[in-house]
Protein backbone atom coordinates (compact mmCIF):
# COMPACT_ATOMS: atom_id res chain seq x y z
CA UNK A 1 0.00 0.00 0.00
CA UNK A 2 1.58 3.37 -1.37
CA UNK A 3 2.10 6.21 1.87
CA UNK A 4 0.67 9.13 2.10
CA UNK A 5 1.92 12.20 -0.02
CA UNK A 6 3.48 13.69 2.61
CA UNK A 7 4.90 10.52 4.26
CA UNK A 8 8.79 9.09 3.19
CA UNK A 9 7.42 5.06 4.55
CA UNK A 10 4.56 4.47 6.81
CA UNK A 11 3.78 1.39 9.02
CA UNK A 12 0.18 -0.20 8.34
CA UNK A 13 -2.20 2.51 6.57
CA UNK A 14 -0.98 4.48 4.42
CA UNK A 15 -1.76 7.40 6.80
CA UNK A 16 0.19 6.74 9.53
CA UNK A 17 3.80 8.35 8.74
CA UNK A 18 7.14 6.88 10.11
CA UNK A 19 9.01 9.38 8.26
CA UNK A 20 8.61 12.27 5.98
CA UNK A 21 9.41 13.65 2.97
CA UNK A 22 11.83 16.68 2.61
CA UNK A 23 9.91 19.96 3.73
CA UNK A 24 7.54 17.96 5.88
CA UNK A 25 7.66 17.84 9.57
CA UNK A 26 7.00 14.37 11.49
CA UNK A 27 4.60 14.96 14.31
CA UNK A 28 2.54 12.11 15.78
CA UNK A 29 2.57 9.98 13.39
CA UNK A 30 1.77 12.04 10.32
CA UNK A 31 3.80 14.98 8.12
CA UNK A 32 2.68 18.40 8.72
CA UNK A 33 4.39 21.55 7.18
CA UNK A 34 4.89 23.45 10.39
CA UNK A 35 4.25 22.61 13.99
CA UNK A 36 1.50 23.27 16.32
CA UNK A 37 1.21 25.98 19.45
CA UNK A 38 3.66 24.63 21.94
CA UNK A 39 5.93 22.81 19.43
CA UNK A 40 8.95 23.90 17.48
CA UNK A 41 10.86 21.79 14.73
CA UNK A 42 14.12 20.06 15.77
CA UNK A 43 17.03 19.77 13.71
CA UNK A 44 16.12 16.14 13.02
CA UNK A 45 12.52 17.41 11.21
CA UNK A 46 10.56 16.37 14.20
CA UNK A 47 7.82 18.63 15.97
CA UNK A 48 9.40 18.86 19.67
CA UNK A 49 7.44 19.61 23.00
CA UNK A 50 8.47 23.26 24.36
CA UNK A 51 8.84 23.43 28.08
CA UNK A 52 5.54 23.24 29.91
CA UNK A 53 3.32 26.44 29.83
CA UNK A 54 5.35 27.70 27.09
CA UNK A 55 3.15 28.51 23.87
CA UNK A 56 5.61 29.30 21.44
CA UNK A 57 9.66 28.44 21.25
CA UNK A 58 12.40 27.60 19.15
CA UNK A 59 13.45 24.97 21.37
CA UNK A 60 12.78 23.60 24.57
CA UNK A 61 15.04 25.82 26.51
CA UNK A 62 14.03 29.09 24.77
CA UNK A 63 10.34 30.30 25.26
CA UNK A 64 9.21 32.94 23.09
CA UNK A 65 5.70 33.27 24.55
CA UNK A 66 3.88 32.20 27.70
CA UNK A 67 0.36 30.49 28.54
CA UNK A 68 -1.83 32.99 30.31
CA UNK A 69 -1.29 32.80 33.90
CA UNK A 70 2.39 32.77 33.44
CA UNK A 71 5.01 35.31 32.36
CA UNK A 72 8.07 35.10 30.08
CA UNK A 73 11.58 35.67 31.95
CA UNK A 74 15.03 34.42 30.44
CA UNK A 75 13.22 32.13 27.99
CA UNK A 76 11.19 30.35 30.79
CA UNK A 77 7.91 30.64 31.98
CA UNK A 78 7.69 31.88 35.57
CA UNK A 79 4.20 31.41 37.71
CA UNK A 80 5.39 34.76 39.68
CA UNK A 81 8.55 37.06 38.42
CA UNK A 82 11.81 36.74 40.36
CA UNK A 83 12.82 39.21 42.62
CA UNK A 84 14.49 42.69 40.73
CA UNK A 85 11.78 41.84 38.32
CA UNK A 86 7.87 43.15 37.83
CA UNK A 87 5.27 41.69 35.82
CA UNK A 88 4.31 43.61 32.75
CA UNK A 89 0.61 42.58 31.94
CA UNK A 90 0.69 44.45 28.35
CA UNK A 91 3.29 42.13 26.78
CA UNK A 92 2.81 38.54 29.93
CA UNK A 93 6.80 38.94 30.83
CA UNK A 94 8.55 39.98 33.57
CA UNK A 95 10.92 42.96 33.66
CA UNK A 96 14.20 43.95 35.18
CA UNK A 97 13.70 46.61 37.56
CA UNK A 98 15.66 49.95 37.28
CA UNK A 99 19.41 49.81 38.06
CA UNK A 100 19.82 49.84 42.12
CA UNK A 101 16.44 48.69 42.59
CA UNK A 102 15.86 45.81 44.94
CA UNK A 103 12.10 45.47 44.47
CA UNK A 104 9.39 47.32 41.87
CA UNK A 105 6.16 47.48 39.56
CA UNK A 106 4.96 48.93 36.62
CA UNK A 107 5.38 52.63 38.52
CA UNK A 108 8.31 52.22 39.62
CA UNK A 109 11.28 51.05 42.31
CA UNK A 110 9.51 50.15 45.93
CA UNK A 111 12.70 49.20 46.89
CA UNK A 112 16.24 50.24 46.78
CA UNK A 113 19.27 48.00 46.92
CA UNK A 114 21.84 48.51 50.27
CA UNK A 115 23.59 52.02 50.60
CA UNK A 116 20.76 53.43 48.45
CA UNK A 117 17.46 55.94 48.76
CA UNK A 118 14.60 55.77 47.50
CA UNK A 119 13.18 59.22 45.72
CA UNK A 120 10.36 59.45 43.49
CA UNK A 121 10.36 55.91 42.46
CA UNK A 122 13.94 55.57 41.69
CA UNK A 123 17.16 54.80 43.68
CA UNK A 124 19.76 57.43 44.29
CA UNK A 125 23.40 56.83 46.00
Amino acid sequence: MPCHNFCLSCVNTSVTCYTCKPGYLYFQMSCITSCPQSYYPSAAYVCEACEQNCISCTSQQNCTACDNGTYLYSASCWVSCQTGTYINPLINECLNCPDNCAECNQSGCTLCSNSYYLYNRLCYA
